[in-house]
């Protein structure tokens, strides 16, 4: 298989502020869950996660929570 090569790319960094990376967390949160991004935060911290939350859209939220905080 020959070498893989990138020769032309083009790269789009978006700063966030604080409050918008904390509303695009709890946007998240609500797309995925239909709960705010504190209420996940609280059951994620209490170790209460309910059964019908795909394990999939958690791993994805936590993957977010720098977000958050």
């Amino acid at each position: 298989m020959p070498a893989m090569s990138v020769t032309d790319v083009t790269s789009t960094v978006t700063e966030l502020t604080l409050e918008q990376a904390r509303k695009l967390f709890d946007d998240r949160c609500r797309e995925e869950l239909g709960v705010s991004g504190a209420e996940f935060i609280a059951r994620l911290q209490a170790n209460d996660i309910p059964a019908e939350w795909s394990a999939d859209a958690v791993s994805r939220l936590e993957f977010l929570l720098p977000l958050a905080r």
